[in-house]
């Protein structure tokens, strides 16, 4: 009986050790069931965090290498996507607000960042760099850091302007305190996110392999053009060859007006100007495109670069029309009309843009012989006529150039347009005003069509115009180094849109 009692009475001991083990453990389960809740959210508000400052880096980087601008572009895309940065979007400096930090990212050769640049050139390197759009002169103090392939540079002491507000990349760091709903009962009110940090760039951003691009520059070299004035341009051209990479991006040469190609064997050895090329625009055989596409524009004793550096004066008006059509032709018809095929093969598909610089105003009238009896549609062979009785064609030579502009850019073509003096500031209609016709022949950007915001005829406002990240440009007569800042931008607005990147 008393070996029947213990064991009854072990059993009860054993059924509630049991018990109470169950209970405890519950407790733990419910514990950990709760905290996994929290903690799945902290996940989740951590992947919100980071698809927030990866808006914002996209954004920011948009507007480079405006920094107020990137900086404004940060604050506004913060508030879009969190309601905690509300106050960003009108304050982007406020407390609390992520500040994006800004770098120059280049290609590394050896152990350091290359400097190369354009007017003047920075450091010992011979390959060219798109780290800054500009000149660089004034730089005497950075910290940098590398990958093995590129660079990112900071600079931090001695930075003359413009060196330091053409930043290419930027960086928008962020962190979030996220409250727990079921960790305050056992002591844990919140948990960190951590710093999410995520990097934008705008253009080629230190790669050595851009986007592969056929560009067509048409440079205006007509009787407003002064020697002065052609002197900056090609000047201005020279430093976007420059920087450009000849493996993948093809360059070819138009001209206003048409010229008569040199023949190959006028070609010196040291580039002396010694021969004028022929400038009619009705002789036998004048051309719109003087030098077909190349990727042998750095070396100065190639053809390419001898004509573009002896471009005398042409004769005629001022035929934005017909030059352009032509460019745009050649681009379309570019499997059969061009020697592309001579040069090597890419990777991928060639973007195909323009880059159109003109100085005055449309001035041609139908007095050709033969007369001019195309129309806008690239479709058809022929330069465009003009009505003499608008004021030589200048009314209607606006309209055709907006159209033909239009056809180029339905047909995926990339324009870039550049007024020089007469051009920068005045419409076609010869008014003091704002240059709206070639803004809007431009390419529209991510944010808009191209647009003439800005006084041209002030320092201030040609500033403000070329760096407010869209496809129109202004310079005034004689500026060389604005030309040669506004064709290297250009060239960098062409080579892409802002994407996302992993800082070396």
């Amino acid at each position: 009986m008393r070996k029947r009692l213990r064991e009854r009475m072990g059993e009860r001991s054993d059924s509630g050790v049991v018990a109470v083990f169950v209970a405890i453990l519950c407790v733990v389960l419910f514990v950990a069931a709760a905290l996994a809740v929290d903690i799945a959210n902290l996940v989740a508000q951590k992947q919100a965090l980071r698809n927030t400052v990866d808006a914002a880096a996209l954004d920011g980087a948009s507007k480079l290498p405006d920094m107020d601008a990137a900086r404004a572009a940060v604050g506004r895309s913060l508030s879009n996507n969190d309601a905690k940065y509300a106050a960003c979007a009108t304050t982007p400096t406020a407390a609390g607000c992520p500040q994006p930090s800004f770098y120059c990212i280049t290609p590394q050769v050896g152990s350091v960042p290359d400097l190369t640049a354009v007017a003047p050139p920075l450091g010992t390197s011979t390959s060219a760099s798109d780290c800054k759009p500009g000149n660089v002169s004034g730089l005497a103090s950075y910290t940098y850091s590398c990958n093995g392939n590129k660079c990112s540079i900071t600079f931090v002491t001695a930075c003359a302007t413009p060196a330091c507000s053409n930043p290419d990349a930027l960086a928008v760091s962020a962190s979030k305190s996220v409250n727990f709903t079921f960790g305050p009962v056992i002591g844990i009110p919140n948990g960190q996110t951590g710093a999410v940090l995520s990097a934008g760039c705008k253009g080629s951003c230190g790669q050595d392999q851009p986007n592969p691009m056929n560009v067509v520059v048409v440079a205006d070299r007509t009787p407003s053009m002064s020697d002065a004035d052609r002197t900056a341009m090609t000047s201005g051209i020279q430093s976007m060859l420059s920087v450009m990479h000849p493996t993948l991006q093809y360059v070819a040469l138009a001209t206003i007006g048409k010229a008569t190609p040199r023949a190959a064997t006028t070609r010196p050895v040291a580039r002396a100007c010694n021969t004028a090329a022929a400038s009619s625009f009705n002789a036998t055989g004048s051309t719109w495109i003087t030098d077909k596409f190349s990727n042998s524009y750095q070396d100065v004793n190639n053809q390419f670069s001898y004509d573009l550096t002896c471009m005398n004066q042409g004769y005629g008006g001022t035929d934005i029309t017909s030059s352009f059509k032509a460019a745009a032709q050649y681009l379309l018809n570019s499997a059969g009309a061009t020697d592309l095929g001579a040069l090597p093969a890419r990777p991928g598909t060639a973007r195909n843009a323009i880059i159109f610089e003109t100085d005055g105003h449309p001035q041609i009238d139908n007095n050709k012989s033969p007369p001019y009896t195309g129309t806008t549609s690239l479709s058809n062979v022929g330069d465009v006529p003009y009505d003499a009785s608008t004021f030589a064609g200048k009314t209607s030579s606006c309209a055709a150039f907006s159209a033909v502009a239009q056809a180029a850019k339905d047909a995926g073509i990339l324009v870039v347009t550049i007024g020089y003096g007469d051009a920068a500031v005045e419409d076609c209609d010869w008014s003091a005003g704002q240059p709206d016709v070639l803004a809007a022949a431009a390419s529209p950007t991510l944010n808009g069509p191209s647009t003439a915001n800005y006084n041209c005829a002030t320092t201030q406002g040609r500033n403000n115009e070329n760096s407010d990240g869209d496809f129109f440009f202004c310079a005034a007569t004689g500026a060389s180094s604005d030309l040669a800042n506004i064709f290297v931008t250009a060239i960098a607005q062409l080579s892409g849109t802002s994407h996302l990147m992993n800082l070396p």
